[in-house]
């Protein structure tokens, strides 16, 4: 279960312009009300 203010690996794809797919470190930024029922998205920001 994610919760907010964690950070976990992720391949965020579809990739843009010449960006490499690569994994990269997210932050999540959904609150944990979301988290607990099982939205099926989750809010994250990438970090690099």
């Amino acid at each position: 279960m994610f919760k907010k203010g964690e950070i976990y690996l992720a391949r965020l794809n579809p990739r843009k312009g010449n960006e490499v797919g690569k994994i990269r470190p997210v932050f999540i930024y959904q609150t944990d009300m979301l988290n607990d029922i099982g939205h099926p998205t989750t809010i994250v920001l990438p970090i690099s």
